[in-house]
């Protein structure tokens, strides 16, 4: 489709900073191009924008809200976009697996806990299971 066009033409013709910078406009409603391709467009879209950032860089968009408090994955949901929400929320439980293993490698510990993460303003109490040292 054009909109997988354009999205492979934005991803592969900047470099990693500049594409980055364009990923995390927001528009007037708040909304990233995550939010767009998780509500109206193929979950293929969201594929391509998750390949062409570094994690760090996605998990923020991932993060992002828009102005109505919406990540991506929560407006997928409420636009019954099935395929990007189930994407969306692949990607989130990847995420949160691989810190506690992250963590869990540096510290030698695998015990849990709950942390907060503030991400745009938007408080994500309990989203993420990190690695507890003692």
């Amino acid at each position: 489709s054009r909109s997988i066009a354009l999205i492979r033409v934005l991803t592969g013709l900047t470099s990693d900073q500049t594409r980055y910078k364009l990923l995390k406009v927001q528009d007037q409603k708040g909304d990233t191009p995550l939010h767009i391709a998780a509500a109206y467009g193929p979950a293929q879209m969201i594929r391509i924008i998750a390949e062409s950032l570094k994690d760090d860089q996605f998990i923020y968009l991932l993060l992002t809200t828009n102005y109505e408090e919406n990540t991506p994955l929560q407006l997928a949901e409420l636009r019954g976009s099935d395929a990007a929400a189930q994407l969306l929320q692949k990607y989130q439980t990847d995420i949160r697996l691989e810190m506690v293993q992250h963590i869990t490698d540096v510290s030698g510990n695998s015990r849990r806990s709950e942390s907060t993460c503030v991400v745009n303003g938007s408080n994500m109490q309990g989203y993420l299971q990190l690695g507890e040292t003692t």
